[in-house]
């Protein structure tokens, strides 16, 4: 899945202190991390009147991954210079932060963050994941002890628009519901307008498909 338009922005932070490490390897502990993250998202969300998110539990195994591996390249592409897809097509976009000690923390950094903000804000998401990963100081650190990861998802792709009342000339189409819609070529020579493309055409219906 392209990921053009969805912004994907990084946030460092400062190592503030030491917590007991032990709390940090048990799965009683990293859920409760998840939860809490997925709350404070809801409570931002819900100030907007935005529909809730709920925990995806593909978008959580990846984000999980996605946690391990900024710890090496801290970047939205993985360590091996692929996209990020590739762990899950569910991944539509996502938030990364180092260095944070807490889930309020994180969340308040990404929050007066505008790029990460609207990633959290974005109305058509639905879905959300959640990663940390917490490591043991020593010299081969670049980021920081905490890792975080947001994943988002959920946007349903487009339903197909049957049109088959056309005009050759400015190429007027008349929809099923009676909406018409300007269609103009572009420099690939492929049907578009407002947002839609035409994927597949029948000459003898005289009937087009559109998505977006």
């Amino acid at each position: 899945m392209a990921l053009s338009g969805v912004i994907m922005p990084t946030i460092h932070a400062e190592n503030i202190n030491q917590i007991d490490k032990n709390q940090f390897n048990t799965d009683q502990y990293l859920n409760s991390l998840i939860n809490r993250i997925l709350e404070l998202v809801n409570l931002e969300r819900a100030k907007f009147n935005l529909n809730p998110l709920t925990l995806d539990e593909d978008l959580n195994s990846a984000a999980k991954i996605r946690s391990q591996e900024i710890q090496h390249l801290f970047d939205h592409k993985r360590p091996d210079g692929s996209e990020i897809t590739t762990i899950s097509s569910k991944i539509q976009g996502e938030n990364i932060a180092s260095a944070q000690p807490t889930a309020e923390q994180v969340m308040r950094d990404w929050m007066d963050s505008p790029s990460h903000r609207q990633n959290i804000l974005t109305p058509e998401y639905t879905t959300l994941g959640v990663g940390y990963t917490m490591i043991e100081n020593d010299l081969d650190i670049k980021y920081g002890t905490h890792y975080w990861v947001q994943l988002f998802g959920g946007i349903k792709e487009s339903e197909p628009i049957k049109i088959t009342m056309y005009q050759i000339g400015g190429l007027v189409v008349s929809s099923l519901n009676s909406n018409k819609t300007t269609l103009k070529w572009n420099s690939q020579n492929t049907f578009n307008a407002n947002g839609f493309q035409i994927f597949k055409y029948n000459p003898s219906k005289k009937l087009y498909l559109l998505k977006k």
